[in-house]
C-alpha cells in the first residue's frame, strides 16, 4: 500500500511538486526632492559721488543661498507573494498500480488512497474480470491480463487445469493451464473455448461428436488447438457443436450436425471446422442446443438448424422442421446482439429493447405466456438493455444501471431474487449488487461481474459442483460472491 508524503514549501519558492509562490509587489518609487530655490541677486553698489574723492562703491550683497531640496520619500515595501497550491501530478481519472494496490487520480490532479487489488496489478490498473462463460456445472472468467480461471465440476476436464474424472470439482477459481493472451471466451454445457490474440483458438473439456475441433473424440483437461483455423474473431459453444466467426466475416462450425446446426447444407457431423455456406457478413454468432444464429453486418439475423419449437424465428415450427443453411429472421432490424438459450433465441437492439422467439414452455420468450412463439416478440418491461445471456430454460438481461433481470425457468434459483419458480414469463430483477458491467448464463446458474478493484463476481442458481465459486456446493437463489 502506498503512503502519501506531504511537501513543505519554503519562502516564495516551491518544491517540484508545488506551484511557485506569487512574486512580491515592487516597492513604490521614492518622491522626487524639491528643486533648490535660486539665490537672490546681490544689490548693485552705489555710484561714487563726483568731486571729492569718491567713496568706494558699496559691495553688492551676496545672493541668498538656495534652499536644499526635500529628500524623496522611501518607496513602500512590496507585499509577500501568496504560497502556491499543489501542482497537478496526474491526469484526473487515470490509475496507477503497484504493490498490488491501485490509486486513482482525483479531480485536483492528486493520487488518491490505494485500493488493494484482489487479483494483483495488470499494468496501471488492478486485474479485473473482462468476460465470463458458464456451462452446465462449471464457470470460467477471462481476466484483463489475458488469463482464464475456472471453477466447478471437471468430470470431462472442463476446468482446464489437468484434472478430469467423475466427482472431480473445485468450488473456487483456479487457473487454466497453458493459456495466455486470451481475448474472448465461450462455453457449451461441458466444454469451453478461448480465442487468442494471434487469431487462433483453443478448447478443452468434453469432446463428444468432436466439438473441441481437434480432429478427435477424446475429451481434454487441457486446452487443445482447433485444427486448421486462423483469423478467429470469436467462438461460441452449443450443446454438442461449436462455431467460430472469422475476421473476414465468414464462419465455421464443427461437432454434431444432426439438425443442420453446422450450416453446411447437410447433416454430416465434423470433428474439424467446416465452412457455413452462404454466410459472408457475420459479425457475431451464438450457438444454442440444436440451432445456430448469426448477427450480420447490416444488423439483421440469420438462423439455421432445428426449428421444431420455432427457434429459427421465421414463423415455422413443428416436428422435423429444420434449415440446413442460414435463413433470415423476419422482423429483426437494428440488432446489436444475438443470444440463444437451448431452444429459443433473443436479440438486443441498438436502442436497448429485446425481442425473443422459440420454445416458451417455461416463459423464456418473456411475453407473459408459456406458448411457443415462432416469430420475434418484444419482451415486456425492458429498456436500455446493455447485454443478454441465455441458459437452457432461462434468459437474463443487464440494464444500464448494472441490474440483472431474468425470466423463464427458475427451479434451480437461476433467476435470482430469492425465488425458485417453475416458470416466470416476465422479467424480474435478480437482486444483484447494482453496477455490474457484464452477465453470463449457464444451464442452471447465472453470474454478473463488476469492474472494481475486488474483481467482484456474483452468481446464483445451482451449485452441486461448486459452480457458484463461493467455496461451497449449496445452491442459492440469491446472489453470492465468488471467493478469489
Amino acid at each position: 500500500m502506498l503512503t502519501l508524503v506531504a511537501v513543505v514549501l519554503t519562502g516564495c519558492g516551491s518544491s517540484a511538486s508545488t506551484n511557485t509562490g506569487g512574486q512580491g509587489g515592487q516597492g513604490g518609487a521614492g518622491g522626487e526632492g524639491g528643486q533648490a530655490g535660486q539665490g537672490g541677486a546681490g544689490g548693485e553698489g552705489g555710484q561714487a559721488g563726483q568731486g571729492g574723492q569718491g567713496g568706494q562703491a558699496g559691495e553688492g550683497g551676496q545672493g541668498g543661498q538656495g534652499g536644499q531640496g526635500g529628500q524623496g520619500g522611501q518607496g513602500g515595501q512590496g507585499g509577500q507573494g501568496g504560497q502556491g497550491g499543489a501542482m497537478a501530478v496526474c491526469t484526473p481519472g487515470t490509475t496507477r498500480c503497484m504493490n498490488d494496490g491501485q490509486e486513482t487520480c482525483d479531480s485536483a490532479g492528486q493520487w488518491g488512497a490505494s485500493e488493494a487489488c484482489a487479483l494483483g496489478c495488470n499494468g496501471d490498473a488492478c486485474t479485473k474480470v473482462a468476460e465470463m462463460a458458464l456451462g452446465n456445472s462449471h464457470s470460467c472468467a477471462l481476466l484483463t491480463d489475458g488469463t482464464v480461471r475456472c471453477w466447478g465440476g471437471s468430470e470431462y476436464g472442463q476446468l482446464g487445469d489437468g484434472t478430469i474424472g467423475a466427482g472431480t470439482m473445485r468450488p473456487k477459481p483456479g487457473p487454466v493451464l497453458n493459456l495466455t493472451s486470451v481475448v474472448h471466451l465461450a462455453s457449451g454445457p461441458e466444454h469451453t473455448c478461448a480465442t487468442l490474440a494471434d487469431g487462433t483458438a483453443k478448447c478443452w473439456g468434453h469432446n463428444g461428436f468432436g466439438k473441441l475441433g481437434d480432429g478427435t473424440f477424446t475429451s481434454s483437461p487441457l486446452p487443445v488447438n482447433i485444427a486448421g483455423i486462423t483469423d478467429v474473431a470469436g467462438v461460441t459453444g452449443g450443446h454438442s457443436h461449436t462455431c467460430a466467426w472469422l475476421t473476414n466475416n465468414s464462419a465455421m462450425c464443427w461437432g454434431l450436425n444432426q439438425f443442420g446446426q453446422l450450416g453446411t447444407g447437410n447433416v454430416s457431423n465434423s470433428m474439424t471446422p467446416v465452412a457455413v455456406v452462404d454466410l459472408t457478413t457475420a459479425k457475431a454468432i451464438s450457438a444454442g442446443g440444436r440451432h445456430t444464429c448469426a448477427l450480420l453486418q447490416d444488423e439483421t439475423v440469420k438462423c439455421w438448424g432445428d426449428g421444431s419449437t420455432g427457434q429459427l424465428g421465421d414463423g415455422t415450427s413443428g416436428a422435423g422442421v429444420k434449415k440446413l443453411t442460414p435463413s433470415p429472421v423476419p422482423g429483426i432490424a437494428n440488432a446489436a446482439q444475438i443470444e440463444l438459450s437451448h431452444y429459443a433465441g433473443c436479440t438486443r437492439s441498438v436502442a436497448g429493447s429485446v425481442s425473443c422467439w422459440g420454445s416458451n414452455s417455461f416463459g423464456q420468450v418473456g411475453d407473459g405466456t408459456t406458448v411457443d412463439q415462432p416469430n420475434p416478440t418484444q419482451v415486456a418491461g425492458l429498456a436500455d438493455i446493455q447485454w443478454l445471456a441465455g441458459g437452457v430454460l432461462h434468459m437474463c438481461a443487464l440494464d444500464k444501471d448494472g441490474v440483472a433481470l431474468c425470466w423463464g425457468g427458475g427451479a434451480d434459483g437461476q433467476l435470482g431474487a430469492g425465488v425458485t419458480p417453475g416458470s416466470q414469463p416476465l422479467p424480474k430483477a435478480a437482486m444483484n449488487k447494482p453496477g455490474a458491467v457484464g452477465i453470463a448464463a449457464g444451464d442452471w446458474h447465472t453470474c454478473v461481474w463488476h469492474s472494481d478493484a475486488n474483481a467482484t463476481v456474483q452468481c446464483w442458481g445451482g451449485n452441486g459442483t461448486g459452480q457458484l465459486g463461493n467455496g461451497t456446493t449449496m445452491g442459492t437463489s440469491l446472489p453470492t460472491t465468488v471467493v478469489w
